[in-house]
């Protein structure tokens, strides 16, 4: 096993459950020891596509993005849309990859990973597409800020994205904020 690589995964989706119409995938791989993100991607699809995969449309969802800012509707809808769900996640699993080969160095992270990481592994397995993970390497957002939260690391949970809502704006933002309290514990 070489050295763990990092990858943040933010999703935004038509629904909350695990056969979810996924719209848009945000990655950002970071390196916590430099703080750095190295490289990002953002795929979208088509609400057509994954309507015709049968995948999820739920009203109240669909009513919360309706609530949420212009800024965040627009990243949800920006070009370029895949027309075609395997070809999307094709690209995430190629992204992945290319950072690391072996599932065994490749650590996952979301917020949280029963939500984003479950939703991604149902649709590539539906579009026949294999999934670049492994459950052992999950890890998990929300852990790493309630430890912010017992610290009293308020300027580490004041951070804000970008778009909030923007697949990619959340995912390159939840990185920066474990990046942050993993450079404070390293202290």
């Amino acid at each position: 096993m070489g050295k763990m690589k990092h990858v943040m995964i933010d999703i935004e989706t038509m629904a909350s459950s695990r056969d979810a119409a996924v719209i848009s995938i945000g990655l950002a791989e970071f390196i916590p020891e430099t703080c750095t993100i190295a490289r990002v991607l953002e795929v979208r699809n088509t609400l057509e596509v994954q309507m015709d995969l049968g995948r999820r449309f739920d009203p109240g969802t669909m009513e919360w993005w309706l609530r949420q800012s212009p800024a965040a509707q627009k990243q949800l809808l920006n070009a370029p849309r895949f027309t075609n769900a395997a070809a999307m996640m094709t690209k995430v699993y190629e992204f992945l990859h290319e950072i690391s080969s072996s599932q065994w160095d490749l650590g996952l992270w979301a917020k949280g990973p029963s939500f984003d990481l479950v939703i991604c592994r149902d649709l590539a397995e539906q579009v026949k597409v294999k999934w670049k993970g492994h459950y052992s390497r999950e890890y998990c957002v929300r852990t790493i800020l309630a430890l912010a939260k017992s610290y009293g690391w308020d300027d580490i949970l004041a951070m804000a994205p970008e778009v909030a809502h923007g697949a990619l704006s959340d995912a390159v933002h939840q990185a920066n904020q474990v990046m942050a309290v993993m450079k404070r514990l390293r202290q």
